[in-house]
């Protein structure tokens, strides 16, 4: 893909002060364009061969013709790069001249590369400077692997075909979290960041929307629902900020009922999030209390319904009760989904213990009584499984 390298600097520059991928890009890329102002750079350039054409700097309602000149040179020569006077936030309305040029192109690539500066505005810039620098290389990695030249599996993906693994990534962040593993974590969040990234450039290559796009809107969001901190309203705790997050997002879908939950949610999750959005609204026990008498009348009546064998009501019942189940676990403030998936791997640990006993022992499950298994299942209790 032809591309535009946008290399942004923070101060005057030396050599020392680039990485050597932005010094590569500065000595190979051509044709280079600089600010007359960045003459030192330009002569350090030179010493080593490069060839720099200069713009004058100038208002921004007279630069288009600047900007078109470089989209035009980096689609006939498949690259060209242009060396920007200040920081990437100081020179934000230049960068976003160039890009509508190449737009209205098309087919032409944009690339942001936060160059060098002095050593104290490198210290300044800091961990912000050195993310954005990973997430474009994740991005732009991305890209390639969707090229025609890259991978024939990425190739072969669409937004549907990724659900599963979006989901998978977003269990094993989880997972990682209980372990408390911090190794594990960073590793399960990047491959989290890497579906994110990957859904991003699906939507890109249909013009659909970016990943900078992806990043401005949720930025526009947490400043809209928090206006406590960005703005001027005042909040006197959590439960407050809860209560005005979920007004200001019903103006902001046009809902016509504060009282939903997007369908694909897995029940018990969605169950305690219909829950709390009731309990904002005062459709609640005054106390954990009334919500332990609801579980034990809803265990009566599913055992009614079983005793009758009124077999069309007891799938009823037993989703009334573990409704009512949930509704203690979002009192004691316990999320329910992630309660029961401790427990199916706790589960899990002990069968898989009572398994590894059994062909120890040289037999078949079926050689066991209930009572022979239970034994093996509270030794694996004892043993902390």
């Amino acid at each position: 893909m032809k591309r535009i390298y946008l290399i942004t600097l923070a101060g005057q520059v030396e050599k020392k002060h680039f990485s050597p991928r932005t010094w590569r890009l500065l000595t190979r890329v051509q044709p280079l364009y600089l600010w007359s102002s960045l003459k030192g750079l330009a002569r350090e350039l030179e010493k080593e061969g490069v060839e720099v054409t200069y713009f004058e700097e100038r208002k921004e309602d007279n630069a288009g013709q600047d900007y078109q000149l470089v989209v035009e040179e980096a689609i006939r020569r498949e690259q060209a790069a242009f060396v920007l006077a200040g920081s990437f936030k100081e020179e934000m309305n230049k960068i976003k001249g160039i890009m509508e040029a190449a737009a209205i192109k098309g087919n032409l690539e944009v690339v942001i590369v936060p160059g060098g500066g002095s050593p104290k505005d490198n210290l300044e810039e800091g961990e912000q400077v050195r993310a954005g620098k990973a997430l474009s290389s994740l991005i732009e990695a991305m890209a390639r692997l969707r090229s025609p030249q890259g991978c024939p599996w990425d190739q072969r993906q669409d937004h549907k075909s990724l659900k599963p693994y979006l989901i998978e990534e977003a269990y094993e962040v989880v997972h990682a979290i209980d372990l408390e593993n911090k190794e594990a974590l960073c590793e399960e969040l990047g491959d989290l960041l890497l579906q994110i990234v990957f859904h991003s450039q699906l939507a890109a290559e249909k013009k659909a929307f970016t990943m900078e796009q992806v990043i401005e809107r949720i930025c526009e969001k947490i400043i809209r629902r928090h206006p406590h901190v960005f703005g001027k309203e005042k909040v006197e705790d959590a439960d407050e900020v809860s209560f005005n997050w979920s007004e200001i997002k019903l103006k902001e879908k046009d809902k016509k009922s504060r009282f939903s939950m997007p369908a694909g949610l897995p029940a018990l999750k969605r169950a305690q999030k219909v829950q709390q959005q009731a309990a904002r609204y005062g459709f609640d026990w005054d106390h954990v209390e009334g919500a332990w008498e609801k579980v034990k009348e809803e265990l009566k009546e599913l055992e009614k319904v079983y005793n009758k064998r009124e077999r069309d009501k007891i799938e009823e019942e037993i989703g009334d009760l573990i409704f009512a189940i949930v509704n203690i676990s979002r009192f004691l403030r316990i999320d329910a989904e992630l309660a029961l998936a401790a427990t199916v791997e706790k589960f899990l640990r002990r069968m898989h213990y009572i398994e590894e006993v059994v062909e120890k022992e040289g037999k078949n499950f079926k050689d066991y009584h209930l009572e022979d298994l239970d034994k093996i299942w509270e030794d694996a209790k004892k043993k902390g499984l």
